[in-house]
């Protein structure tokens, strides 16, 4: 999963310590977690076939692929009541580690708040990928 991008402001330190956490969590993760990491984020527990890197598209002259992306959230966007269609407002009386990560499966994007540990972001994100179970468009495949 390294072909892709990653989205964070200028010299932004804690993100990129963020960020080296976030690769130390998952490549810890044991199969059946990157699996539910998979579904998390695109929708699928199993890569498409038609996915190549970067480096097979270059060599074979392959259409892009959805490349994964990783969007590390500002401490206002991580904080985002989005409940309310009518405004957005911030949600009082919670800290970024009480927010679980976002995604946006049809972008293939991973949106994770700042989290203050490691640890934490282990947690949430072991927690949010093993609750959101109700996407796998595997099976539209085969219908």
């Amino acid at each position: 999963m390294g072909d892709g991008a990653l989205v964070l402001e200028e010299g932004e330190y804690f993100s990129k310590r963020l960020v080296k956490w976030f690769w130390e969590v998952l490549k810890a993760m044991t199969p059946g977690e990157r699996q539910a990491f998979l579904r998390f984020v695109s929708g699928r527990s199993r890569l498409p076939a038609n996915w190549v890197s970067k480096k097979q598209r270059q060599e074979d002259k392959r259409p892009r692929s959805q490349p994964f992306e990783l969007h590390v959230l500002s401490d206002s966007e991580a904080l985002e009541d989005l409940s309310n269609e009518m405004h957005i407002s911030s949600v009082v009386g919670q800290t970024v580690d009480d927010r679980l990560p976002t995604a946006s499966t049809c972008f293939f994007t991973l949106k994770l708040p700042k989290y203050s540990s490691k640890k934490v972001l282990r947690e949430k994100l072991l927690l949010a990928i093993n609750l959101c179970t109700a996407i796998d468009l595997d099976g539209l495949d085969e219908e």
